[in-house]
């Protein structure tokens, strides 16, 4: 981890950076939320964002990587229910009968 003041490398649980003095905020990961909210709207969007947000949290040590977890899990969950639904649609569609092929002479 870095010092955004200095740029000097601190250590993980750092407070105060030891070479400037500045103190270190760790902010939350912008992408990790907006997966959070966009998995229970916008599934795959919201899939993309936390898995970005994750990856990008691993990197940086910024918060936020439940929120990302979460998102990932929810949205996962959400695309596997989908999936079901529409194969449950196409068979009972492909099941139910439709118009006859003979010819109806019956007016």
């Amino acid at each position: 981890m870095f010092c955004y003041n200095c740029g000097k490398e601190i250590g993980e649980h750092t407070i105060i950076c030891n070479n400037c003095g500045a103190k270190i905020k760790k902010s939350y990961n912008l992408l990790s939320l907006v997966g959070f909210i966009c998995s229970f709207i916008l599934v795959i969007p919201g899939l993309v964002c936390s898995i970005i947000g994750f990856l990008e949290i691993q990197k940086t040590n910024e918060k936020g990587k439940g929120l990302a977890l979460a998102g990932i899990i929810i949205s996962s969950f959400l695309i596997s229910v989908l999936i079901v639904l529409l194969i449950i649609y196409l068979v009972n569609l492909s099941n139910t009968p439709g118009y006859p092929t003979y010819p109806n002479y019956y007016y």
